[in-house]
């Protein structure tokens, strides 16, 4: 038994070793980029985990809502926490 989870083992720190460490292709990060992936990602994110990235990252969120224009909440800005 012992033998057969110390081969196991040695089989996974092997497959660990060959993980390439580099990124496999150029990713060009810009503003829009992220914006984009993180609008579409947000959809797929369950009510807590939007909840923790809020908690995690998000400093103050600036909203008004007017009543001439039917109570509609416009955000104004996001301040991150700068760690």
């Amino acid at each position: 038994m012992a033998k057969v989870i110390s081969s196991e083992k040695m089989g996974y720190i092997e497959q660990l070793n060959n993980i390439p460490t580099e990124p496999t292709e150029d990713v060009l990060l810009t503003k829009a980029n992220i914006i984009t992936n993180f609008k579409d990602n947000w959809k797929a994110l369950t009510n807590a985990e939007k909840l923790q990235f809020l908690q995690n990252y998000i400093e103050k969120i600036s909203v008004v809502s007017r009543k001439d224009e039917g109570y509609k909440v416009e955000i104004l800005g996001v301040d991150f926490y700068m760690e």
